[in-house]
């Protein structure tokens, strides 16, 4: 199954602030559940995700390459990932494009083409958008706050150390289906909404044979 979506949302800090952090695999995967950054080399990364869903537990591995294009503040990250003990597998490109809105406030924009085998593949587009909805909401929350957080224990520039976001300062602004980060997130982004899918709709079903 082959799907494209896009998706935007605003983070509440300069242009110059959330760039970086894009570039830091190790902080922008805090911003989601379950995902580790297992190796970093140059340009290119592995990681992976594990969800327990029952009596389950799926782990997804997957690599990637990230390239960057500072003068546009754009990233493009090719990455592939597959179920450890299954057939399943999911390949993205995602691209993440940053515009400065305001002083103290940065758009994101992403586009990002998937392509799922395997048992999530079965459940439609409809159903992934949905959750990947959620999904993206979730990570762009912690985004926000993991950018206002100090760097190496240390005081960002101009900020009081007794600081912390508000979430409510995140404008997220949803266009057509939202995917992942996946997000903005490499490889463990697109991974990471397989593993969601799946949980919701077990989830959904419990919840049927249950009533």
């Amino acid at each position: 199954m082959t799907m494209q979506f896009h998706n935007e949302f605003r983070v509440p800090a300069s242009i110059e602030t959330v760039w970086p952090v894009l570039l830091d695999l190790e902080r922008v995967v805090r911003s989601v559940p379950g995902a580790t950054v297992d190796s970093v080399t140059g340009d290119t990364f592995t990681g992976r995700v594990t969800v327990k869903l029952g009596p389950m537990r799926l782990t997804y591995r997957g690599e990637g390459l990230l390239k960057q294009e500072a003068s546009d503040h754009r990233i493009t990250v090719e990455a592939h990932g597959t179920e450890q003990r299954g057939g399943g597998s999911v390949s993205a490109t995602i691209t993440a494009t940053l515009e400065q809105v305001a002083a103290d406030l940065t758009g994101v924009r992403v586009c990002t083409d998937l392509d799922l085998t395997g048992r999530p593949a079965q459940f439609g587009r409809g159903i992934i958008s949905g959750v990947a909805a959620k999904l993206i909401a979730t990570f762009a929350d912690n985004l926000a706050l993991e950018i206002d957080r100090e760097p190496d224990g240390a005081e960002m520039a101009g900020r009081d150390s007794s600081h912390s976001a508000d979430p409510g300062r995140l404008h997220r602004l949803s266009r057509g289906s939202a995917p992942i980060m996946q997000r903005m997130l490499p490889s463990l982004g697109a991974i990471a909404l397989v593993v969601v899918v799946v949980r919701e709709i077990r989830g959904a079903q419990r919840g049927r044979r249950d009533a």
